[in-house]
């Protein structure tokens, strides 16, 4: 049995994620019970969205996250490391065993901001790596950017230093926002 509405998973995931006007969310509820292929793919789509739940619970997943979003992680009862850092500027930072998360508030400035990327340039003891987030997202309004590194990754480095470039992506080119400075130091354990 096909339908054409099960290959739509955008269509699922905004219903999965409670973002359908009403009127439109009870059309599909309604075609949800008559439809098996409907019913598999909104199962595939809660199945997937419980899996990165579990994969952020575990802290194995790096994202830019909403001040609600962490708001919603302390409210179910998680340890979350928090840092503040303007721009040009840095700080100290660590993640300790009593932690489940540590997170940076990124102060910038975003009015006018069309996209966002950021380069994130992380230098350990014997390594370099460098990656470009494109598009980030982000709400003008909030004035900061907040990010949520891999903590499983980020638990064994002893010492490291991470810097954090916001860039505004524009017709004309790249306009700098801000630079930030994390460095981290491992937790003693012994």
């Amino acid at each position: 049995m096909s339908c054409a509405q099960a290959a739509d998973l955008r269509r699922w995931l905004e219903y999965w994620l409670d973002e359908t006007d009403p009127a439109a969310a009870l059309s599909l509820e309604e075609h949800l019970f008559g439809c098996a292929a409907c019913t598999a793919t909104l199962e595939y789509v809660a199945g997937l969205g419980a899996a990165i739940r579990q994969l952020h619970r575990e802290g194995r997943v790096a994202a830019v996250v909403s001040s609600q979003f962490v708001e919603r992680m302390k409210g179910a009862g998680l340890r979350i490391r928090e840092y503040r850092v303007a721009a040009q500027s840095g700080v100290f930072c660590t993640i300790t065993p009593e932690d489940d998360f540590v997170c940076g508030h990124l102060e910038v400035q975003l009015a006018g901001v069309t996209r966002l990327d950021a380069i994130m340039e992380q230098t350990t003891a014997d390594t370099t790596t460098t990656h470009r987030l494109a598009d980030v997202p982000f709400h003008p309004e909030n004035g900061e950017i907040i990010t949520l590194p891999n903590a499983s990754d980020l638990r064994p480095i002893r010492q490291a230093t991470l810097r954090v470039t916001l860039l505004a992506v524009e017709p004309a080119g790249e306009r700098l926002l801000g630079l930030y400075t994390f460095n981290h130091q491992g937790a003693h354990t012994e």
